[in-house]
């Protein structure tokens, strides 16, 4: 396993580029860019608090070469909390220990403390886990075909829903859960995190991929080019709203109080961090010349995001 150096910081401005060719589009505010860890394996979904990072190394398919990591934000090597998984995907932190599944079979759901210690199996066998999220009810993931939740201290597993059509991301927000179906027509959705009755969001969208929400709405794309990022209300009626199409194949999410953040998938120096108003406007760059941006956070100050083909983690200002 590879592990990274220190950060490698520049202060960059229209056309200047950092070691990993990435570079900020505004002029007037130039930007910080910093690499956070280099030489990763394929870096995919991203989470961070006030003072790490953490993000899963895919791997390569159907190997058990993938790992789940953390750095700390103010420099140094990147922490090894998990390896030897196999294709790790989803992947949540919360209240001490950090959560994700191995996508292929034979397919877990997983915590580890953020501060050291062995594992722990909350489901297994699992049919293509993908995405998860955890909040004081549970762990709720989505499978090949359903919606599962899993008890915190072990249990049997309860799925809540099911004949789905390849769930993917998923949240919780406001006492119901939130997932994409990205089979084509794909669909947003949700139900209450006790269970109950599904509610299609969005129905026949191109290709939704990530999820976000906050206290209003709920957000995600549309991995297609020209990509769609979208919102709807949480409370009273799923009034769609696209918030931009300039995204080419957007494929993470996060949300701030007034900015959506989307990672633009393109390979071979063409992908792109994008930053979308939330009440309207024109998206602007973060940053430039990615190969393959993948999963996104955000804090107060900084976007962060993985660069899959590159094997980077990287931030901006915003």
């Amino acid at each position: 396993m590879r592990e990274a150096g220190a950060i490698a910081l520049l202060v960059v401005g229209a056309v200047a580029c950092s070691s990993s060719s990435s570079h900020s589009d505004d002029v007037e505010h130039p930007r910080v860019i910093e690499t956070l860890a280099h030489e990763r394996n394929h870096p995919g979904s991203i989470v961070v608090d006030g003072s790490r990072v953490y993000w899963i190394d895919v791997g390569q398919a159907y190997a058990s070469n993938g790992s789940v990591l953390s750095a700390p934000l103010d420099g140094g090597a990147p922490h090894t909390i998990a390896s030897g998984r196999r294709n790790p995907a989803g992947l949540a932190v919360v209240g001490g220990y950090v959560y994700w599944t191995d996508h292929f079979a034979p397919g877990y759901v997983m915590r580890a403390p953020l501060d050291g210690g062995a594992p722990v199996t909350l489901a297994a066998d699992v049919a293509n886990p993908t995405g998860i999220a955890v909040d004081k009810t549970g762990v709720y993931f989505s499978s090949e075909n359903s919606i599962v939740r899993a008890a915190d201290d072990g249990g049997a597993p309860v799925t809540l829903a099911t004949s789905l059509d390849n769930p993917t991301a998923i949240a919780i927000a406001g006492g119901s859960v939130y997932w994409t179906e990205s089979d084509i027509p794909g669909a947003v959705a949700k139900m209450p995190v006790d269970g109950g009755t599904v509610v299609t969001i969005a129905g026949k969208e191109s290709d939704p991929t990530a999820l976000a929400v906050d206290s209003t709405r709920v957000y995600w794309t549309d991995n297609t080019a020209p990509g769609v990022v979208a919102a709807a209300r949480l409370v009273g009626g799923t009034t769609l709203v696209t918030l931009s199409t300039a995204p080419s194949g957007p494929l993470g999410i996060a949300v701030d109080s007034a900015t959506a953040y989307t990672t633009s998938g393109n390979r071979d120096d063409a992908g792109a961090i994008v930053a979308v108003p939330l009440d309207g406007g024109a998206a602007s760059t973060i940053a430039s010349g990615q190969d393959g941006p993948s999963g996104v956070a955000v804090d107060a100050t900084w976007v962060y995001w993985t660069d899959t083909y590159a094997g980077t983690v990287m931030r901006a200002t915003k």
